[in-house]
């Protein structure tokens, strides 16, 4: 099992965060695929907090690469070094391409949440621990294929819960 980091969410922010960041932040709240039709600048920085099926982190990710700067860092949230979930299996596939990525476990001692296991942590992928090989390039080279995939379980969710509001 990968040895893991153990860190407060302030450490966290406080050690990885540029001061300057913070100031920055926008918060972007929708589909990630959305985000390919909307002119923003590239990111730096992205936290993937989304959907836990195999074919969202893709997407997540994909849509990411398409906009992120040449150095760049993505945080991604719920990991599980077990591989549980399709989620998990997607990250491990991610986490190859950034020779493992950082493992960050959040110390939520002071918090509440029943929602969170000891299972749960940060995987961090950083541009500069990036591996360049074949693996990159054959992820590249679907990032489009993962986005539509996505799209199409997006447009069939977006429908049934339309379906679900007329047909109690």
């Amino acid at each position: 099992e990968p040895k893991c980091q153990e860190i407060s969410t302030k450490e966290l922010w406080k050690k990885y965060a540029d001061k300057n960041w913070l100031n920055k932040i926008t918060i972007l709240t929708c589909y990630s695929d959305e985000l390919l039709e909307k002119n923003l600048p590239k990111f730096d920085f992205c936290y993937i907090d989304g959907h836990h099926i195999y074919e969202a982190v893709m997407c997540d990710f994909s849509v990411f690469l398409n906009k992120a700067n040449e150095q760049f860092a993505c945080l991604f949230d719920d990991y599980s070094v077990n591989a549980i979930t399709k989620m998990d299996k997607a990250i491990d596939g991610i986490r190859a391409l950034f020779g493992g990525g950082l493992l960050i476990k959040e110390d939520d001692s002071s918090k509440n949440n029943s929602l969170k296991t000891s299972q749960d942590i940060l995987c961090l992928c950083e541009s500069r621990n990036l591996i360049c090989d074949s693996k990159y390039d054959r992820f590249i080279k679907h990032s489009i294929e993962y986005i539509m995939k996505y799209r199409k379980i997006r447009k069939r969710y977006q429908l049934r819960q339309k379906i679900n509001k007329v047909i109690p």
